[in-house]
């Protein structure tokens, strides 16, 4: 979780002031929004996912919570939505579907 005492996040994983697109940015993904989501337009693990999408969306999914934790936010945002020749992972502004 991030250390709000300081401003800063565990290993440096946010710079001051970055919000979630800034930090997905910077670990390969391409997030956009729309219609009050943040979609991913590409999966950083497209090759293992076309083998086993199950494992490799989950594990995803879960790494993607992990960064909304470690960013303060509430994790739940994030759940899989996959959309062809997209990422799995799609984040929720209002934690509304």
């Amino acid at each position: 979780m991030a250390d709000t005492s300081t401003g800063t996040t565990p290993a440096g994983l946010a710079a001051e002031g970055e919000d979630l697109a800034g930090v997905l940015r910077r670990r390969g993904y391409e997030p956009y929004e729309e219609e009050g989501r943040v979609r991913l337009r590409n999966c950083p693990f497209h090759v293992p996912a076309e083998e086993h999408p199950l494992l490799v969306c989950s594990v995803n999914l879960e790494l993607c919570r992990g960064l909304l934790d470690a960013l303060g936010q509430d994790a739940s945002e994030a759940s899989l939505d996959p959309r062809p020749g997209e990422c799995c992972v799609a984040f929720s502004k209002n934690n509304e579907d």
